[in-house]
């Protein structure tokens, strides 16, 4: 399984299986409703869920997590949500190297190409919005969003969507969601990415 996620206030979770055709299982954690804004204990929730989604995604499915994706920082903006950025990145990478799981760091503009699915002259992110990004989900088997409220969610499933891609093109059999997505430029930007996977041996 891959597991990809988009991290925020509002982060959200998916997961995609690589041996089943199983419906995608996502999840949004509004962490800043969840603490009251307490900064150190954002951290700390979003630990803890981000480490019970791992485990229960084992449990629920006997497979193992191949592979966790996650959307790079975006590094034009600036201000208090940089560093807090920074700090939810600092976490989810602790858990990584803790469990020794091989890492993806997928740049958002990437990702934006990824999911439009051909090639675009894109001068910024923006040029592919949220709701764009949603609605590129499409028939998605099982998978319904909302565009106004879900984009936490659509973006860390094309994540794990995105690590799929990579698996691939690293040698894997092809997964359910490579078949569903596939288009010749989605698998050139997977392959130009097949290398930037961080293992921890």
């Amino acid at each position: 399984m891959i597991v990809g996620f988009d991290l925020a206030c509002n982060t959200g979770i998916a997961r995609v299986s690589t041996k089943t055709r199983a419906v995608p299982v996502t999840l949004r954690l509004d962490l800043n409703r969840r603490t009251g804004s307490h900064p150190l204990l954002r951290l700390s929730v979003l630990h803890a869920e981000v480490v019970e989604f791992l485990d229960e995604s084992v449990r629920a499915t006997g497979e193992q997590i191949e592979l966790l994706g996650v959307e790079n920082y975006s590094f034009a903006r600036s201000g208090p949500g940089s560093f807090t950025a920074g700090e939810f990145g600092g976490v989810l990478r602790m858990i990584v190297a803790q469990r020794r799981i091989p890492l993806i760091v997928v740049p958002p503009v990437t990702l934006k190409c990824f999911a439009r699915g051909k090639k675009a002259a894109f001068k910024k992110s923006a040029d592919f919005d949220k709701a764009q990004m949603v609605a590129a989900l499409g028939n998605y088997p099982g998978f319904k969003m909302d565009p106004e409220e879900d984009d936490d969610r659509s973006d860390a499933l094309w994540v794990a969507i995105f690590g799929a891609f990579v698996m691939a093109a690293r040698g894997a059999p092809a997964s359910h969601p490579v078949v569903h997505f596939d288009s010749p430029y989605r698998r050139e930007i997977a392959a130009r990415s097949r290398h930037d996977v961080v293992t921890y041996g």
